[in-house]
């Protein structure tokens, strides 16, 4: 809880645009309570020297532009933002232009709370002192976002070479999130190891022991009597299996089961 970073989004409100520096002014945040419950009290909170704007708060994707300034007045959060050249970025040029339209509406703060400076009001939770370290555009609403870019292709905003590698784009960033949420794929294997029953096991054991070359734990696999690193390890069960390579983890989990005569 104490290293917990936190995002709070808000539809924000344009106070000006310049689209020659491709600046755009805007009230990103206000002190208000949220859907959490939380109230972020904007004047405890410290800003790095350096903050970066960012698409959907996506650490290890280049920036699609800066913040400029920011200042608290009033209980309202302004920034100004500074987007990326079109020849440098196009994708940040794609966002600016569907921020600048109003058919993205939404900045999202990410910010690192003071978790020894929060107090409570009945069930209002104050956040009273944070440090913010990045601000990025976020795409919130019923539609997808291939729906977004459509009706912004149709709308003139953008055109189909600009949706085009925006879509591309989007799909590089959703493999990267699916490469990294192994939550799903975790329980599978777990369920592999606790449902394995006393009858599998007794069948293992009558197989030929193998020992393990690293470890030198007797090890048995059921599929192909060979001798791995470690009994965790289903890569190997993966490499013994007439499926393709794991790009979908959570069938290739549900093969292993089956093989196992677990399913």
């Amino acid at each position: 809880m104490k290293d917990k970073k936190m995002f709070k989004s808000f539809k924000f409100e344009v106070k000006e645009i310049n689209e020659e520096k491709r600046e755009i002014v805007a009230i990103i945040s206000k002190q208000v309570v949220d859907l959490d419950k939380d109230v972020v009290v904007l004047s405890g909170m410290t800003f790095k020297e350096k903050i970066p704007l960012l698409w959907a708060h996506q650490h290890s994707s280049p920036p699609i532009g800066e913040v400029m300034n920011l200042n608290v007045v009033n209980d309202e959060l302004i920034a100004k933002l500074k987007y990326v050249e079109p020849e440098v970025y196009s994708f940040a040029d794609t966002i600016y232009k569907l921020t600048v339209k109003g058919v993205i509406n939404e900045f999202s703060i990410g910010f690192m709370p003071s978790w020894n400076d929060i107090t409570y009001t009945q069930e209002i939770r104050y956040i009273n002192k944070s440090t913010l370290f990045e601000v990025s555009s976020v795409n919130f609403g019923a539609n997808p976002y291939t729906a977004v870019l459509s009706k912004a292709v149709k709308d003139g905003i953008i055109d189909e070479v600009e949706k085009d590698e925006a879509e591309l784009y989007l799909k590089t960033l959703d493999l990267n999130d699916d490469k990294n949420d192994d939550s799903e794929f975790d329980e599978i294997l777990n369920e592999i190891k606790s449902n394995i029953t006393e009858d599998k096991t007794e069948q293992i054991n009558k197989k030929k022991k193998r020992t393990c070359k690293t470890c030198g734990s007797d090890l048995i696999c059921p599929i192909c009597n060979e001798e791995h690193k470690s009994i965790n390890d289903f890569e190997w069960i993966f490499s013994k299996l007439d499926i393709p390579s794991p790009t979908n983890k959570e069938s290739d989990a549900e093969s292993v089961l089956k093989s196992l005569g677990i399913k």
